[in-house]
């Protein structure tokens, strides 16, 4: 079913924003391009500053609505993001009304790094992974480096930005 034709995700759009058309996909599109970079990390946990900090509000402000109207949609109270980069937990705390809670599922690194040694192709789509398209290989030691970095920004979060029951603290 084509986005736009679905019941919930209509619903959704209207409830956060008064429809889709009323969004510009572009821009936003652009803007999470922009904002969820892992280099991002620091000037997010510092506080942007110039540009970077106007397109973050943006970003955010849309961010608020987006889930408040998913969980109304849904009838549910809790909305599960499955977002992978620590960057998106640093905006979604920004944004009005969301009570965050991170769960970080470790996979372990020795699958990671063979995972990403293969040859093969995708079957997944996304901004740089086209369904059936070869998959980039790293080397084990880029795939380390790589990891390091990300599980060091998913623990900065938890550990910096929570109290001791693990609720994010603004």
């Amino acid at each position: 079913l084509p986005f736009l034709e679905c019941p919930f995700w209509t619903g959704v759009g209207e409830r956060a924003f008064g429809g889709w058309e009323r969004v510009d996909a572009a821009r936003a599109n652009d803007l999470r391009r922009e904002v969820t970079r892992n280099r991002r990390i620091p000037e997010l946990w510092a506080g942007a500053r110039g540009e970077f900090a106007r397109e973050v509000d943006e970003y955010v402000g849309l961010l608020g609505p987006l889930y408040a109207a998913i969980s109304a949609e849904a009838g549910g109270a809790v909305v599960v993001d499955n977002s992978k980069q620590p960057e998106v937990a640093l905006l979604a705390r920004r944004a009005a009304g969301v009570d965050l809670r991170v769960v970080h599922l470790v996979r372990r690194s020795h699958g990671v790094a063979y995972s990403r040694s293969r040859t093969g192709t995708r079957g997944r789509g996304g901004r740089s992974r086209r369904a059936g398209c070869a998959a980039r290989r790293r080397s084990t030691a880029s795939t380390a480096r790589r990891r390091s970095r990300c599980r060091a920004g998913c623990r900065s979060p938890v550990r910096r930005g929570c109290c001791r029951c693990g609720r994010w603290r603004r």
